[in-house]
């Protein structure tokens, strides 16, 4: 079995030197240096041939191999050997350098037996002679030197010296010439034309009688104007943001946000039909007016967080909302003019009421007149069929809600009513 133990020795500086520069007469600089090693196989001087394996490292344990080479049938005399190793001067770059050293017998089938430690790397290795110092050992003057007539290439003679008239006399474009664009207070006389690419920033007020933008405006790095698509607008940041549909007007925060093939719609105010994904031909007008699904059609929400849940319908408020029409509302085809539309809410508690009777309350309802007509929602808990709920206009401002009792005896629970009262 070899023995991991190895005493290494590489040549010094001087020695080296001598043998390169000898080198550099008579044929072309290499980078190769010389190692030489004492090989013991179960503590006695190897002999015969061996195959070596070198692998340079930057650590003196783990790491990866920086470079490997491999030496074949090198012959071992009394456990003393010398190989030449070859590795490249950028595997030298000044930091240390540890070689691993791995051996079998020649030819052997078996793996190589990694030799331990790493041997460190010193001074000769890092000796190389430079491949272009040749020209400088061979130089008389500076002037055979490469590059020593040129500054980056260029001839010398062709730059300018600090002292050379061009450097102060006037040439054209002359100072305040149309050809510049100048730094004033005032508007520069002339048409001026420029053209400028790239990124910038300015630090006060744009002025301009049109500013010309290709896709779209921001304030800081929001987008607040944009026509991106076709035939779109959005307006509000983050309007439109996901839009990919035709024809479509977004104007405020957020305002169509979740909109993407969905077409020919109009949403206006804080993210307005912001759940609408495909739908087409849709309205919402107000904060949060939004459409129930996002693939309706015709539907239109108007007023703050006004609620449209199926197409072909509008949704005028909330619940919370009376709508009140001061001129004339026209329904359907026919000549009917709705005037007004007023809806309340009243809890109630109505009396035992004995068959064939009744029991009244009045609620008050502002804006009622004795014209309108009432209708009454009755909440599930007050249904009864023994029960008939009625409602009418006393005075204006004033209904009286009324349950007749049809058989048996009943007693109605307390429940909130809701009253409609719809004057034409």
């Amino acid at each position: 079995m070899l023995s991991s133990v190895f005493k290494h020795r590489i040549l010094f500086f001087s020695v080296l030197a001598l043998i390169v520069v000898g080198e550099s007469l008579t044929s072309a600089q290499t980078t190769d240096f010389t190692y030489q090693g004492n090989l013991v196989d179960n503590a006695i001087p190897a002999n015969g041939n061996y195959d070596f394996e070198f692998r340079l490292f930057a650590v003196s344990t783990d790491g990866t191999p920086i470079g490997t080479r491999t030496r074949l049938n090198v012959p071992v005399t009394n456990g003393g050997f010398t190989v030449r190793l070859d590795f490249l001067p950028a595997e030298f770059n000044g930091a240390e350098r540890f070689l691993e050293i791995a051996v079998k017998p020649a030819g052997s089938p078996n793996p190589f037996t990694m030799l331990s430690p790493r041997q460190q790397l010193t001074y000769a290795p890092y000796s190389f002679h430079s491949l272009n110092a040749e020209t400088a050992d061979t130089a008389t003057t500076a002037t055979t030197a490469t590059n020593a007539t040129q500054l980056g290439g260029v001839a010398a003679n062709q730059y300018v010296l600090t002292g050379d008239s061009r450097l102060s006399d006037a040439r054209n474009p002359l100072p305040g010439s149309v050809s510049y664009i100048q730094s004033r207070t005032t508007q520069q006389p002339g048409i001026i034309n420029f053209n400028i690419s790239g990124d910038g920033t300015l630090g006060g007020t744009l002025s301009a009688n049109t500013v010309i933008a290709t896709a779209q405006y921001n304030i800081g790095n929001n987008r607040v104007l944009s026509v991106e698509g076709t035939e779109n607008l959005f307006a509000g940041l983050n309007a439109g943001l996901s839009n990919t549909g035709i024809r479509n007007s977004f104007f405020g925060r957020g305002a169509g946000f979740e909109n993407t093939a969905g077409g020919e719609n109009s949403f206006f105010g804080f993210r307005a039909g912001n759940t609408n994904d495909i739908g087409n031909n849709n309205t919402a007008i107000g904060a949060n007016a939004d459409v129930g699904s996002g693939n309706l059609t015709n539907a239109t929400a108007i007023g703050a967080n006004a609620q449209v849940s199926t197409s072909n319908t509008m949704v005028l408020g909330t619940s919370s909302i009376n709508v009140l029409v001061p001129g004339s509302l026209s329904v359907g085809s026919s000549s009917t003019m709705l005037k007004r539309i007023i809806t309340v809410t009243a809890t109630l508690n109505f009396p035992l009421v004995a068959e064939g009777s009744f029991s009244n309350f009045v609620v008050l309802v502002p804006g009622a007149e004795l014209t309108d007509v009432v209708m009454i929602g009755v909440p599930p808990e007050a249904q009864d069929v023994r029960l008939i709920y009625t409602g009418h206009v006393t005075a204006n401002g004033t209904v009286v809600l009324r349950v007749n009792c049809v058989s048996n005896d009943a007693d109605p629970p307390a429940a909130t009513f809701r009253i409609v009262v719809i004057g034409f």
